[in-house]
């Protein structure tokens, strides 16, 4: 993988460390969300298309509750985003470990799940050796 550049990485490999179905990810969250709610909210056009202002630059402000997490994810998996996803694996040499990879695309990596994709646009920080050793396609 280039410096500063973003690639494919396979969704299958992803999903063991990271899925947001099957992980409370979001602040104020008990449980995860499903893929049943996403499928009511599409089918009921509740489609969120902004993001939240503070999530991505992880700042503090109003959080959105469980609705605008499923409208978020429903708007992406009807509107596929271009964006890579930011993830940080950490680096063991330095004692820095990470207890959620996905830095940045939590609703973008939901949306590819449930979409069915094979892979996602991905930017990665951390241990180059481990950031090597993804399943990186093209």
């Amino acid at each position: 993988m280039e410096d500063d550049a973003t690639n494919l990485l396979d969704l299958a490999k992803l999903q063991e460390c990271a899925d947001p179905f099957e992980s409370t990810v979001w602040h104020g969250m008990e449980s995860p969300l499903t893929r049943e709610e996403v499928a009511l909210a599409i089918a009921e056009g509740r489609l969120l298309a902004e993001p939240h202002p503070d999530y991505s630059f992880g700042l503090c402000g109003k959080e959105w509750g469980r609705q605008e997490h499923i409208e978020r994810v429903a708007y992406l998996v009807v509107n596929p985003s271009p964006e890579p996803i930011w993830i940080d694996v950490g680096c063991e040499a330095l004692g820095l470990y990470v207890s959620w990879i996905i830095q940045d695309g939590n609703h973008r990596l939901a949306a590819a799940l449930y979409r069915g994709d094979t892979t996602i646009r991905v930017s990665a920080g951390g241990d180059m050796d481990v950031i090597e050793s993804l399943e990186w396609q093209g």
